[in-house]
């Protein structure tokens, strides 16, 4: 069986007066977010801050949204507040390197599966206290991530993984394996531009327009790792997993995850499902708002209710 190199580490629990159960564990909540937002520095984008959308208590529903490589929280702020508005405490975490004001940074140089996944299950910790039932969502990179909490905890209620990454687009999945590990092995100078024609000028504005390829593979291997999680997996008694896959995406791999969820279900390894987004159109990042083709007015509505239930 495939495992980390390391356990995920967690956020130590903060120091909280006593008071009624509830006040306590939202309290306890957000000093851990507040220790994560301290990683934020000048060197980072303002809108690319963890970010808490917070009612000042714990709410019935706390939602964690998890946003895709090379991007950052700004890529989920417009559904946060739609969800916020909707009576959820919403955090929205950076990734590790992530959101640097220099849109050409090399600080992605270095970034490993490990760290993208220790960071992820920090997020979760500080999170628990926000909500009596904790839902996470993600897209891409986030899909994945988000679909390997489940298989690792046991304290999360719903998992919503939006056009997970889990392979190269179109081909099968031991050549994906195979070229991810080829990634891995690379400089870590090699580089590769989202798009070689816009390069820098690519939208939007606070992402990175390129990226270590070694990098890439890194996240793969997330997905490698999520694939060949075995039974017991962690959210197996108490998780709902919900895979939205867009049948028109043209960046990943939907057969992929349709036989996951298919082998976890029929193995009693998870409740899983596959929602088909017929109505998205063909285009891989429905959530970001400064997408030029930006479809929120017909993308969010089901995310979002995939998300409430």
């Amino acid at each position: 069986m495939l495992g980390l190199h390391a356990q995920a580490k967690s956020v130590a629990a903060p120091s909280v007066a006593p008071g009624p159960v509830g006040t306590r564990r939202y309290e306890g909540a957000k000093l851990a977010i507040e220790r994560l937002q301290q990683l934020d520095d000048a060197s980072i984008l303002p809108v690319c801050r963890t970010a808490l959308y917070s009612h000042g208590r714990t709410t019935d529903v706390a939602v964690v949204l998890c946003h895709g490589f090379t991007n950052c929280p700004a890529q989920y702020a417009l559904m946060a507040r739609e969800l916020h508005r909707r009576g959820c405490n919403v955090l929205v975490p950076r990734y590790p390197e992530h959101g640097d004001v220099n849109r050409m940074t090399t600080r992605l140089e270095g970034l490993t599966a490990e760290r993208l996944t220790s960071a992820a299950s920090e997020a979760i910790d500080a999170a628990r206290g926000l909500g009596r039932r904790l839902v996470i969502s993600g897209l891409s990179l986030g899909g994945v991530i988000v679909t390997w909490l489940a298989t690792q905890r046991a304290d999360i209620d719903r998992v919503v993984a939006l056009a997970p990454a889990f392979g190269l687009s179109h081909i099968p999945f031991p050549f994906s394996v195979f070229a991810a590990g080829v990634m891995r092995a690379m400089p870590w100078s090699k580089y590769a531009w989202w798009d070689s024609t816009l390069k820098e000028k690519i939208t939007p504005m606070h992402a990175y327009p390129r990226f270590p390829i070694r990098a890439l593979g890194e996240c793969y291997l997330i997905g490698e790792l999520t694939i060949s999680a075995q039974a017991p997996l962690g959210g197996q008694s108490r998780t709902e997993m919900i895979f939205a896959l867009n049948p028109k995406d043209p960046a990943v791999n939907n057969d992929i995850t349709a036989q996951l969820s298919d082998y976890w279900n029929s193995n009693g390894m998870m409740r899983s499902t596959v929602a088909w987004m017929n109505e998205f159109p063909a285009m891989h990042d429905v959530i970001e708002p400064e997408n030029p083709h930006e479809c929120i007015a017909r993308c969010y509505p089901p995310l979002i209710d995939l998300i409430l239930g």
